[in-house]
């Protein structure tokens, strides 16, 4: 016995007459239909009406309207896309993969395990693609080395397979690092205006925070300027850098020993020694330190991890006269229902939340997770 299948088909194909009435419409007309389906499956269902509705259908201007009508708040610039039809597929697909990370969780709590000695180990990576070149750039810390890795993606997976990589290394030793006191603990990729290429901000555990460049050739890795405090031998001297997270490829907040140092990326080849323009100093406090800052989508806002203090979670921001600090609270009914006792924050989970992936402009959320298993 033969089973017939009973899915149903797509609208757009149910009816041989609906795709002749949709071919005999103007293409104003019909540009605002194909604007108005959901997703771009109802677009690829509605071109295998007909031969004609398919070459419609497949236009760079129903793709290009379907992309930006879609994804608003993405600035997509219009005149470098070449292929919109797989433009809008990949934009579709990272969204179904932001939609699959959204889960609700109330919290699990594991045996204890035992303490262990040293630090866990932290990859050091960061990332960067651009979307008018195709070129994906993947930098990261080796130790003392850093290691960077030049692929251009196609527009097809065929193509993305066939692409070519490109590496470039920048060994440490011949620069005068050393390995295990000059170990690169954060890296950061920034776009500037005055450069032919993305830089990258590499922190190192001796204090050294420079900003190098990435260019794909024999320049790789050339000092562009170093960012730490100018001073007499007197001064505190700058030491490891735990974090770096950068606003607008402009303001770079930086934590240190010394505290969350705010620095700000020149704009000129002839800036070659930058101190910070102000830093949120923790030195006077002996058991607080600073391992992580995220800047909340604005210039002067800043979300901070410490450790050695009972406030591990605040938010400080910057005004014309100083900074003002507020401690971050957690709920106090968790707290108190699953018997919390651990208080400490795992400095490096602060992640600022926005409605939607790419989106501009300050955020009032946070997403951290604490050792005593919230988030």
């Amino acid at each position: 016995m033969t089973t017939i299948p009973t899915t149903p088909l797509p609208v757009a194909m149910a009816d041989a007459g609906d795709s002749t009435a949709l071919e005999r419409l103007p293409s104003e007309l019909l540009l605002g239909i194909l604007k108005n389906l959901e997703t771009a499956r109802d677009m690829s269902s509605l071109a295998c009406a007909s031969k004609e509705l398919k070459r419609r259908v497949d236009s760079s201007a129903a793709w290009r309207d379907f992309a930006q009508s879609k994804f608003p708040l993405l600035t997509i610039p219009s005149e470098s896309v070449r292929d919109w039809k797989a433009l809008a597929r990949s934009l579709t697909y990272q969204s179904r993969c932001w939609d699959r990370r959204s889960i609700r969780y109330t919290g699990m709590f594991g045996p204890q395990q035992p303490q262990t000695k040293g630090l866990v180990f932290q990859p050091v990576v960061a990332v960067d693609y651009d979307i008018e070149s195709g070129r994906e750039v993947v930098v990261w810390g080796a130790g003392e080395d850093i290691v960077a890795r030049y692929r251009k993606r196609g527009a097809t997976q065929a193509q993305a397979q066939q692409s070519s990589a490109d590496w470039r290394q920048l060994l440490g030793a011949e620069h005068g690092f050393r390995a295990g006191v000059d170990d690169v603990t954060t890296m950061d990729i920034v776009k500037l205006p005055h450069l032919k290429a993305p830089a990258m901000l590499a922190g190192r555990d001796s204090g050294d925070l420079s900003l190098l460049s990435l260019q794909p050739d024999q320049s790789f890795g050339q000092l562009h300027a170093n960012l730490g405090p100018q001073g007499t031998t007197e001064s505190p001297k700058q030491s490891t850098i735990m974090s770096v997270d950068v606003f607008n490829d402009n303001l770079v907040a930086a934590c240190t020993n010394l505290g969350v140092a705010i620095y700000r990326l020149p704009s000129d080849d002839n800036t070659t020694a930058i101190p910070p323009i102000d830093v949120y100093d923790v030195l006077s406090a002996t058991t607080q330190q600073a391992y992580n800052a995220k800047w909340m989508g604005g210039d002067n806002l800043l979300a901070v991890a410490l450790r050695g203090t009972i406030d591990p979670l605040r938010y400080l921001t910057v005004t014309p006269t100083g900074w003002t600090v507020e401690a971050a609270a957690k709920n106090a009914q968790v707290i108190e229902q699953f018997d919390l006792k651990q208080g400490s924050i795992l400095a490096n989970s602060l992640q600022p939340v926005r409605q939607f992936p790419g989106m501009k402009g300050p955020t009032p959320l946070l997403l951290s997770s604490w050792k005593d298993g919230t988030v």
